[in-house]
């Protein structure tokens, strides 16, 4: 564009070099020289009007064409994974496999009232065992497992016991010869629970 300007205004001053140079009879007078000024002067400025205008379409579409290129950002959320937590399997013992809430066993101690005693004395040990898991026992016993064997029994078989159902274990216990303090553990078959059976023995009697 600016090439073709630039070629219209060199042939302009073209014109105007053949007229200084052309005989005088042919001359221009100062009136046409002034309107030949003025017309070039306006057909200068139009020209470059149209050259600005074209300009300006091809402006406004490279600034469409820019802002078309801005992406448009989408928030990315994180999604929340619940957290799933597994209790632990219970140990089981005796040929039983114990799973929580088939199994389960609770005691108390009702006897001996008093846990002091003297060297040979007899006393009564007494077990409230009450099932609380949602399996029936059949057939289950109450072994002996470890400590100072305070009976002569060793083990006792259990009634079937259906889910919150108790029974009453009764031995004839004897307290060692010896002062000290002992304990005698049970264990209801399966490892469901351990019953025991703490005492303390004294100094003999005075004669």
């Amino acid at each position: 564009m600016q090439a073709s300007l630039k070629n219209f205004l060199l042939i302009l001053a073209y014109l105007a070099l053949m007229s200084a140079c052309a005989p005088a009879q042919v001359s221009p007078s100062a009136e046409q020289i002034q309107a030949q000024v003025a017309s070039a002067v306006a057909m200068t400025v139009a020209a470059e009007s149209t050259l600005i205008a074209q300009a300006q379409p091809a402006a406004t579409e490279t600034l469409a064409a820019t802002q078309t290129l801005i992406p448009t950002l989408t928030p990315i959320l994180p999604t929340v994974t619940p957290l799933t937590i597994v209790p632990p399997s219970l140990g089981g013992g005796g040929g039983i496999a114990v799973t929580p809430g088939v199994y389960g066993c609770v005691f108390a101690e009702f006897r001996p009232r008093i846990n002091v005693f003297k060297p040979g004395d007899s006393f009564d040990i007494v077990y409230w065992i009450k099932n609380t898991g949602t399996k029936t026992w059949s057939n289950l016993e109450l072994d002996f497992m470890n400590g100072t064997p305070l009976t002569s029994t060793s083990a006792r078989m259990l009634p079937p016991l259906k889910y919150g159902e108790a029974t009453t274990v009764s031995f004839d216990a004897k307290a060692p010869m010896s002062p000290g303090f002992y304990e005698m553990k049970w264990r209801v078959e399966g490892g469901l629970c351990f019953p025991y059976t703490d005492i303390e023995v004294g100094k003999p009697r005075d004669p």
